[in-house]
Parts: C-alpha cells; sequence; structure tokens
C-alpha cells in the first residue's frame, strides 16, 4: 500500500513523500519526491504499473511566486494549481519527474465559458494571455496499455450574501451581510494522457454537466 504525505514546515519548505505499508500497518519504506525549480507538489495520485514501477501524476505551483487569482475563483490556502507533473518510481527510487504547466495544453480554453464564470467575453479574452492556475480535484490514475490517463475537476467554490437588521442597545438599527457557502461549482473536466516515459500525449477538455 502506498500513501503520500504532504510536510510543510515553513512558507518556503513543502515537501512530499512516498510511504509504504503492509497490510498490518506498518511502514516499509519512505522517500522524498524530489521536485524541481520550486515548485510545490500540491496532490498526487499513485499506481503499481508493475510490480517494481510505481507512477505519480498530481498538480504543482510554484512556491515563492506572487500568485494570481485562479481562473475558476479561489480556495483557502491559495493552493490552486499551475499544471501537471508526472513522475516514475523504480524499486522505491525516483527516476524522474516532469511539469506540464496549463498553458501547454492545446484544448484548455475549448470548454471555458464566460457566462459560466460570471464574467464577460473582453474578461476572459485578457485571462488567456496570463498565466494559468485554477482548483482541480484529481482522480485515480487509469493505465491504458503503456500509457497512463489522468482526469481531473475544475471548480471554483459558489457563494451568495445574505443581509439582515440588527439592532443595538439603544434601539438603533443597521444592515449586516454575510457571504453564506453553496457548494462547489465543477466547470469542466481535464483529461491528459502520458506515455511510459511521462511525455504527454494528448489532452482534452470537456464542460461538466449543468447543475454540477
Amino acid at each position: 500500500l502506498y500513501t503520500l504525505i504532504k510536510n510543510i514546515p515553513s512558507k518556503k519548505e513543502h515537501f512530499l513523500y512516498l510511504n509504504q505499508y503492509n497490510f498490518d500497518g506498518k511502514l516499509l519504506m519512505t522517500t522524498s519526491v524530489k521536485s524541481a525549480d520550486n515548485k510545490d507538489l500540491i496532490s498526487g495520485k499513485i499506481m503499481n504499473a508493475t510490480n517494481n514501477t510505481q507512477i505519480l501524476i498530481g498538480t504543482y505551483s510554484t512556491l515563492g511566486k506572487k500568485r494570481n487569482k485562479p481562473i475558476f475563483y479561489f480556495s483557502a490556502g491559495n493552493v490552486s494549481a499551475e499544471g501537471l507533473y508526472f513522475s516514475q518510481f523504480i524499486n522505491n527510487k525516483q527516476s524522474y519527474i516532469k511539469f506540464y504547466p496549463f498553458s501547454r495544453f492545446s484544448t484548455f480554453w475549448e470548454s471555458v465559458n464566460a457566462n459560466k464564470l460570471g464574467i464577460t467575453d473582453k474578461k476572459l479574452k485578457k485571462l488567456r494571455d496570463k498565466p494559468l492556475s485554477y482548483n482541480l480535484i484529481t482522480h485515480d490514475i487509469i493505465q491504458d496499455g503503456d500509457n497512463y490517463i489522468m482526469v481531473a475537476e475544475a471548480f471554483y467554490l459558489k457563494y451568495h450574501t445574505e443581509y439582515r437588521w440588527v439592532y443595538d442597545a439603544n434601539g438603533r438599527s443597521r444592515m449586516e451581510s454575510e457571504s453564506v457557502f453553496d457548494g462547489f461549482q465543477y466547470t469542466h473536466a481535464l483529461v491528459a494522457c502520458f506515455d511510459n516515459n511521462g511525455n504527454m500525449l494528448w489532452d482534452h477538455n470537456f464542460p461538466s454537466p449543468p447543475g454540477t
């Protein structure tokens, strides 16, 4: 059994560890997932490709860089992703890691709808020229022969504003407002396929069904 452990001792130090356990819960080994160029590995999914080979695919952002507000709103903790990474482990040793920013995804903008984001077409056009970052939920890796497919869903947090009258001890009234969390709004799904060497073969986007 494999699991990922995230350790954040400081704002400038983020570490990701790959642990292996037996079915009794005993720790068999732990290894650090090496990153590059101040890349912060946000999330990851692990898959056993063979008895001695594991594939790790997940999302990343950049440490120490002022982040743009994610296109699909923002989440607490500023953990919006800037792209996907692909890493391979053989005999519990990391062979390589490769990074793919969303700007390199050929179909990224195909399913982005200004109306669903609540912005104008003019503002959406301006977003195309900025570094891309957004919130993703990643699903389990799908193996297709020697290739590996990652499916992730983009989302933002939905709120509405409620107003109410409040009164002080002297009976004077004033209006207060508060934001109420409604849930998650999924905008579209991202699918990316990688070969055994971590090269991205293709990517595709499709909109989420209405009401999701």
